[in-house]
C-alpha cells in the first residue's frame, strides 16, 4: 500500500477542517518528490489548498499550521513559502525540527481552517 493511501486527505467536524500531515511524496506513486525544499513545500501547500478549498473553505481561513523540518536551517525558507501562500494575514503557526519524517521527507505541514 502506498504512503499516501495510508492518510485521508482531510476530517471535518462542524466547521472545522483538519488537513493531516502532508508530506514531499507524490500522492500517486507514494515516492519523494525531487527537487529543492521550496518546490517540495510549495507543492505540499498546493495540497492543502486543494483540499482546503474542496472542503468549502480557502487559505484565507486556514486558522493554524504546524509544520515540521529535518533540517532547521531549512526555517527562512519555509517562512518565504508559507508567506507566498498566506500574503496578508497568515495563520497561527508552530515550527519544530525533528531528527526525521516518515519516508525520509524533509517537511510535513498540518493545517486547521474553518469552512463559516
Amino acid at each position: 500500500m502506498a504512503l499516501a493511501a495510508l492518510f485521508g486527505p482531510a476530517i471535518q467536524f462542524g466547521d472545522l477542517i483538519f488537513v493531516p500531515g502532508q508530506t514531499a511524496h507524490d500522492p500517486a506513486t507514494g515516492k519523494l518528490v525531487s527537487g529543492a525544499f521550496q518546490d517540495q513545500l510549495r507543492q505540499r501547500l498546493e495540497i492543502v489548498k486543494a483540499v482546503v478549498e474542496a472542503s468549502g473553505s480557502s487559505m484565507d481561513k486556514v486558522l493554524k499550521c504546524t509544520v515540521y523540518l529535518t533540517d532547521i536551517g531549512s526555517f527562512p525558507a519555509m517562512n518565504e513559502v508559507c508567506h507566498s501562500f498566506f500574503p496578508s494575514e497568515p495563520p497561527a503557526r508552530s515550527t519544530a525540527a525533528v531528527k526525521e519524517l516518515v519516508g525520509g521527507t524533509p517537511v510535513k505541514i498540518e493545517c486547521v481552517a474553518f469552512t463559516n
